[in-house]
Order: structure tokens, then sequence, then C-alpha cells
């Protein structure tokens, strides 16, 4: 059987501590919007861990930890034609 977890909130709150990965994506989020792969400052930061940290906060169903429109700017900001 497969588990919905978008709609099974309660499921992810007994089995995750939401407040503290959403602390930890915020902590990872830099000035630019971009994400980092670590706490480390000289650590690599780009689209890729971006796409992680929106994944990972719909899964939960908690955008707490990405600021949208630092996140929203970087993408532009990326956009080559």
């Amino acid at each position: 059987q497969t588990l919905n977890y978008s709609t099974n909130p309660q499921f992810l709150q007994q089995h995750l501590d939401i407040p503290s990965i959403t602390k930890e994506l915020q902590q990872l989020q830099r000035p630019d919007g971009s994400y980092q792969c670590c706490l480390q400052s000289s650590s690599e930061h780009d689209l890729r861990f971006l796409y992680c940290a929106c994944s990972i906060s719909y899964m939960l169903g908690d955008w707490s930890g990405v600021n949208i429109d630092k996140a929203t700017q970087y993408i532009r900001q990326c956009k080559t034609y």
C-alpha cells in the first residue's frame, strides 16, 4: 500500500521533527536565494540544492524553511537564453 504523505499530515508530524527540518532549510538558504549543500561557508550552492529544498518543503507541506521571494529571484537570475 502506498502512503500519500500530503494527505496524511499526522503521519509526518508523528515521525518527523518538521520544525528542525525547516530550521535547517532556513540556515542553508543563502542571501541570494540559492541553497548550499552544507553549513560550511565555502560549500557548493546552485539550483540543485534549491530544488531539493523545495521538494522537501512540498513533501512536508511546510514552506517556512524557504524564502520564496529570494528563491524566485535566484531562479530568474539563473535563466539563460
